[in-house]
């Protein structure tokens, strides 16, 4: 069965430097470390459960990850001096709501060794993070990679699901990923609000068939994008979904039943567009 830590059981412990056959432990509690300020890396075993901010607000620079490890929510958050995490070679890592939240430094993660489901919140403010190879993910959370303004790489080619604001920018001025061109998988079949918002260096989208409706900001302020190319699936455009697009020159349009208020609002390239399905704009 493996050993257990109990929650709490060492938070705030501020000389605590290093943790000694820790890959024993099967368990580790909600806060177990928390706020455990000298350690400086930390190394978990296989098919661990790493419960609520157990690793929370720690100065780590490194953690290893063995496979089949759970870690739920917020484990890892604010540690902001944390540079890798080293995933393990058989995969398998679950990660849940918030697990890597604000960590600001977070540069290497190889996230084709997760399981199918990346949490909301999970990578939420990662500013360093540049290459997202979610080569499993089927569903991505709400808010998972906003924020993450150094991401020039996405790699999802199973993704089904693409939450709220899943790579959304969370500032005024812009910090969202700086990807130039998107090529969505046909196994997608959902792009919620804000998927994209403020994706400002996007220039070209194409969306798979299957989709039917471009939701609610999907792609606002994505200032940058020239060309979007729709499959005869979609046949509603959301409430502002490609406001402030003010590059946007070619968008096919003849199967559009229904655009929401302010669809293509500062559009100020868009020249010209067939409505020939439109029933309410």
């Amino acid at each position: 069965k493996g050993i257990i830590i109990s929650s709490n059981a060492f938070e705030g412990d501020k000389a605590l430097e290093n943790l000694i056959n820790l890959k024993a432990v099967k368990k580790i509690g909600s806060y177990a470390f928390k706020d455990c300020s000298a350690l400086l890396s930390v190394t978990i075993g296989d098919n661990v459960i790493i419960d609520d901010y157990a690793f929370a607000s720690l100065k780590i620079t490194e953690l290893t990850l063995g496979e089949n490890t759970i870690i739920n929510n917020y484990a890892f958050s604010s540690c902001i001096r944390l540079l890798n995490v080293n995933m393990p070679e058989n995969g398998g890592v679950e990660i849940n709501e918030g697990a890597f939240y604000g960590n600001t430094v977070l540069r290497t993660i190889d996230l084709s060794k997760t399981t199918n489901r990346i949490g909301n919140y999970a990578f939420y403010k990662c500013p360093a993070l540049t290459t997202l190879d979610l080569a499993n993910v089927e569903y991505l959370g709400d808010y998972s990679f906003a924020g993450c303004s150094k991401v020039n790489t996405i790699n999802l080619p199973k993704v089904i699901e693409i939450g709220h604001g899943a790579f959304m920018r969370t500032t005024v001025l812009g910090n969202g990923p700086i990807i130039t061109e998107i090529s969505l998988p046909d196994t997608l079949k959902v792009i919620s609000d804000e998927a994209f918002m403020g994706c400002y260096k996007l220039t070209k989208v194409t969306i798979p068939s299957g989709i039917e409706k471009i939701n609610n900001y999907a792609f606002a302020y994505c200032t940058n994008l020239t060309n979007v190319s729709l499959p005869d699936s979609v046949n509603s455009i959301g409430e502002y979904a490609f406001y402030k697009c003010g590059k946007l020159k070619y968008i096919n349009l003849e199967m559009i039943k229904e655009i929401g208020d302010y669809g293509f609002a500062s559009c100020t390239s868009l020249e010209s567009v067939k409505l020939n399905s439109a029933t309410t704009i």
